[in-house]
């Protein structure tokens, strides 16, 4: 699933539905840009991007890669409550935010009894993206990282790893250069 086309929402793959068990693996998800330098001011308004939302799933494999210009909503790759996510590659770059929203990499919540499992993945949260909102997750031996690139500004201080939750296993995560 490619578009590259940056105006108005877009979504990869999605389900909002809960207990969907669905299998979510070997996918390549590429929305938005690569180069911001040839916008013009009437480009600058773009809504929120997501790339895969699955919840009570398996999310494997797959490949996310998320351009955003600039975005008044959230944005997130991956949106997997009580799931597991695994092995998959994943580069977010917000080059600027003009709301007081949260732009994820990752958000999964489980619960008491089913916690999400998210490991071995790659994960580039750039711009004004911040890498895992989680709580009740087990977080195993995942790259997170942050490049400030593409000349864009932060205007958040929530660059965060791995954030915002509670009742989390983390262990054995490489995390470089994010600010909080």
């Amino acid at each position: 699933i490619s578009t590259h086309n940056y105006n108005r929402w877009k979504k990869g793959i999605s389900n909002g539905s809960s207990d969907q068990n669905a299998v979510v693996n070997y996918n390549y998800i590429e929305i938005g840009l690569d180069d911001f330098s040839s916008l013009s001011d009437d480009d600058w308004d773009t809504d929120s991007y997501y790339g895969i939302e699955a919840h009570d799933s398996e999310i494997k494999n797959d490949s996310i890669i998320i351009g955003a210009v600039r975005s008044c909503n959230s944005s997130w790759a991956i949106k997997a409550n009580r799931s597991t996510i695994e092995n998959n590659y994943i580069q977010a770059y917000m080059y600027d935010n003009c709301g007081d929203n949260y732009n994820i990499v990752i958000h999964s919540h489980g619960q008491e009894g089913n916690k999400s499992i998210i490991q071995n993945n790659e994960i580039k949260a750039n711009g004004n993206f911040g890498g895992m909102s989680v709580s009740y997750a087990d977080v195993l031996d995942n790259t997170i990282s942050h490049h400030q690139n593409n000349g864009g500004s932060i205007t958040r201080n929530m660059h965060y790893a791995i954030g915002w939750g509670d009742h989390n296993f983390i262990k054995g995560n490489n995390i470089t250069n994010l600010t909080n």
